[in-house]
């Protein structure tokens, strides 16, 4: 099952497909614009070919209108399967779209960038060049009005950087620009990426900037978190309620029987929440000659 970290960056890059054109510009691809991006449909029979699936493909434009269209991996770990199905996204795509293709690696540590960044044998003469990105290539980003301090590539940089030294002057800039961003929607999305990321003083960090500074997406933030915790309790307690109601009727069917209970017993059966197992106690109670055997044969 992909981590937390592996969902979030591909969202980021679902969120705002022009943010790969910044990262390979990064790289020293200047031809790509980063407007005129967009995603291309999880349905492309690429993303799903034998069974394998790409992460994201970003189609991108160029001032020669050819265009560029990009393979978009996140990789947090080495994993030598994918030195097969990388070329193999690159070729389909290729055979696809009939335009260059390039493969982006966005990876959890410069060791992993490293290792996925090495040319890729497929044959005598015929190589794949991944182009990987690691936490080095992300800028540490302290200034909000710094020319990179796009909201995706601070958001990056708070996920790479924010849990490190100096990172609470990463948290900071990152606040004055989502504050900045036109749209605040979009800024509570980051901001949930990133609170689920962060940890130990970074988090605790941000939860106190977010507790002292009247930022509007700080408010939109924690009304949805408040929210979901309302539904979450509302569950919660729908479910408890309904376990408290099967477990009154077992009491009321052994009473109903005149099977004696005692308080310990009937305290032991109205604390129960499994639901599976009150069933049980339900269906044996019509025929227990006492609570305890009931008990005793559930246990």
């Amino acid at each position: 099952m992909p981590s937390a970290t592996h969902e979030t960056l591909i969202r980021l890059v679902r969120d705002e497909p022009g943010f790969v054109a910044a990262l390979l510009r990064r790289r020293g691809m200047s031809c790509v614009d980063t407007s005129g991006a967009t995603l291309v449909s999880e349905n492309a029979s690429v993303l799903q070919y034998a069974e394998r699936r790409v992460d994201s493909v970003v189609s991108l434009t160029t001032p020669d209108n050819v265009g560029l269209v990009c393979a978009v991996e996140v990789q947090l770990g080495k994993n030598t399967d994918k030195l097969f199905t990388w070329p193999t996204y690159v070729t389909r795509l290729r055979e696809d779209t009939r335009k260059p293709v390039a493969l982006l690696v966005l990876c959890g540590t410069d060791i992993v960038a490293g290792w996925a960044g090495r040319p890729i044998e497929v044959g005598p003469g015929s190589l794949i060049q991944p182009i990987a990105i690691g936490p080095s290539d992300i800028p540490r980003i302290v200034d909000p009005d710094a020319p990179e301090a796009t909201p995706e590539m601070t958001t990056l940089s708070v996920i790479l950087h924010g849990n490190g030294d100096g990172g609470t002057d990463v948290i900071d800039a990152m606040n004055i620009v989502y504050s900045r961003m036109s749209d605040q929607d979009r800024a509570v999305n980051y901001t949930d990426y990133v609170y689920r990321l962060l940890s130990g003083n970074a988090l605790m960090y941000l939860e106190t900037q977010m507790s002292t500074h009247a930022y509007p997406f700080h408010s939109a933030f924690t009304q949805r978190y408040v929210a979901q915790g309302k539904a979450e309790g509302e569950a919660e307690g729908e479910a408890k309620g309904k376990a408290q109601g099967k477990a009154e009727a077992v009491l009321d069917l052994l009473h109903a029987r005149g099977v004696p209970v005692s308080d310990g017993e009937q305290q032991h059966i109205l604390q129960c929440t499994d639901h599976e197992l009150l069933t049980t106690w339900l269906v044996q109670a019509m025929k227990a000659e006492s609570a305890a055997e009931l008990l005793e044969q559930t246990a």
